[in-house]
């Protein structure tokens, strides 16, 4: 017959039991745990290797350097060595926008209302052109991808010189981002907090750096796209985006007398691909495998004292939005060079 004291010796028999077994399970756990961290330490388990869905790549298709000289460099960055990339980048496509019976009748609506009212003049199946004579101003519009230029003589004209009715910096960012919406087709990716504004003055019909509001003449402003997976996008001029607006004086409130938007729509969708290490990619430049973004002055030697990698985009169609590592330096030396890995491009012979 069961008493209570024989009832609570076999509690306290099982109780230590069931600890006993716990504390089996746990050191087993632990044993396992540290044999896996030692053997990925003697032997890691190889990655899985880059996806390369898209197959080979096309070549990056970069402007013009703004030079052809032979740059010499040295390196100076913060920690005193190249930083060490991952072996491998998503890489996007881009995304461009079916061709539409009804995008010429839309577009002419839109700069309409922005007093554009003459036939347009076409320039290329997609693209076309209007002027205002009595603004003095042209707009080219890509009526495909509502990419566009507005131009006009403005370095010469009185208002901008006086700086009659400049807007302050606020009300230009303002007025220039109503017209990227407007006029745009409202791109949804932009990062509002990386806008930038830089005051500028004018001299011998050249726009130089003003020295502060009360000789400014022209507020430029620029819209950069958000990262990618942390990862910045760089463009064409540098530290510039290509989509820049001049936003000026006029005769009765001021006035977007310059614009250009190249903006470039990026798809979810991803492949990864192996790139260079920062110490490739570097003798990559030395050898003028390079695209120089921008460089002030003529200097013999140029020191690099950030590096890092990017997505590049320029203001003409590309299939892929381009790694690139990016070198920069002393006399706003930008250089670019492709990341990806020479065995995963297309030559451009390469069909």
């Amino acid at each position: 017959m069961l008493t209570l004291q024989t009832v609570s010796e076999n509690i306290r028999t099982g109780a230590k039991w069931i600890g006993l077994g716990i504390g089996a399970i746990v050191i087993i756990m632990i044993v396992l745990g540290v044999g896996k961290n030692l053997k990925e330490l003697i032997s890691p388990t190889p990655k899985a290797p880059p996806t390369v869905e898209f197959g080979l790549l096309p070549e990056v298709l970069f402007p013009i350097s703004v030079t052809s000289e032979k740059l010499n460099y040295s390196l100076n960055t913060l920690s005193g060595s190249l930083p060490a990339f991952s072996d491998r980048i998503a890489v996007h496509p881009t995304i461009y926008n079916s061709p539409n019976l009804l995008a010429l009748q839309r577009a002419r609506e839109k700069v309409n209302q922005l007093g554009f009212t003459t036939n347009p003049v076409l320039i290329s199946p997609t693209v076309y052109s209007w002027n205002n004579s009595e603004l003095g101003k042209k707009i080219v519009l890509n009526t495909l991808d509502y990419t566009f230029t507005l131009t006009s003589d403005y370095l010469n004209n009185p208002f901008v010189l006086t700086a009659s009715n400049l807007p302050k910096e606020s009300e230009a960012i303002t007025k220039s981002r109503t017209l990227m919406e407007f006029l745009g087709d409202s791109p949804d990716d932009i990062d509002e907090k990386s806008t930038k504004s830089t005051l500028l003055s004018i001299r011998n019909s050249e726009m130089i750096p003003a020295t502060s509001f009360s000789n400014t003449q022209i507020i430029r402003v620029d819209f950069y796209q958000k990262n990618i997976d942390e990862t910045p996008i760089v463009y064409n001029n540098p530290p510039f985006s290509n989509m820049s607006f001049f936003v000026t004086g006029g005769q009765s409130e001021g006035q977007i007398s310059n614009a250009e938007f190249f903006h470039t729509k990026i798809a979810t969708e991803s492949a990864t691909y192996p790139i260079k290490t920062a110490g490739e990619a570097f003798e990559d430049l030395k050898k003028g495998n390079v695209y120089i973004a921008s460089l002030e002055g003529n200097p013999d030697l140029v020191t690099i004292k950030d590096v890092f990698l990017a997505y590049f985009i320029g203001n003409e169609k590309q299939e892929y939005l381009w790694p690139v590592v990016v070198f920069k330096g002393d006399n706003n030396f930008y250089g670019y060079v492709s990341a990806v890995k020479s065995d995963w491009i297309k030559k451009a012979n390469e069909q």
